[in-house]
């Protein structure tokens, strides 16, 4: 199953050599620079070798490793949008304002191509998010104490928009 897809098939041969032997290296790219570990180059990958490259060791090796790739992504980008929804649900943000980010998030062709591709693009999206919720709910906690109004620009909504925000810009900017 190693066809070259591009950034597809290499990153994800590099995660399994990385959670495998703690070096991230291309086992196929024989003579080419890809062959040994481009170091820091890349990033911490640990995160990235746990999720892609666990399944390659526990499912049978005759799948496509990309598929695997592919359905990883799409599992994190479920993750998001459960992410996304339950965070406008703890800031009290009104279902059809919620259900319109989401819907917004959804329709984006970064989205789109971070959760449908092998590549670590869509873990970049939900740390994002992650930590844009993790302060949003942190601010909100305080701010609810004088402030009962969510639309106040201290308030929830701000901040789910500025998340919202923060997500498309991670998903746009190319990791390289």
């Amino acid at each position: 199953s190693y066809r070259w897809y591009g950034d597809e098939t290499w990153m994800m041969l590099s995660w399994k050599s990385l959670f495998t032997h703690g070096v991230a290296t291309v086992p196929i790219a024989i003579g080419s620079t890809l062959q040994s570990s481009p170091g820091l180059l890349l990033g911490s990958g640990w995160i990235s070798a746990l999720l892609y490259g666990l399944p390659q060791l526990i499912l049978p090796p005759d799948l496509n490793i990309v598929n695997m790739g592919r359905t990883v992504s799409f599992l994190i980008g479920l993750i998001t949008l459960i992410l996304l929804c339950w965070t406008a649900y703890r800031l009290k943000v009104s279902n059809f304002l919620a259900l319109f980010v989401a819907a917004l998030l959804l329709s984006s062709t970064s989205f789109l191509f971070a959760t449908h591709s092998a590549r670590y693009d869509a873990i970049t999206g939900f740390a994002v998010l992650a930590f844009v919720s993790f302060f949003a709910l942190r601010v909100r906690n305080t701010i609810e104490k004088t402030r009962r109004d969510l639309r106040d620009p201290k308030g929830g909504l701000f901040y789910l928009f500025f998340g919202f925000c923060s997500i498309a810009i991670a998903l746009t900017i190319s990791p390289h």
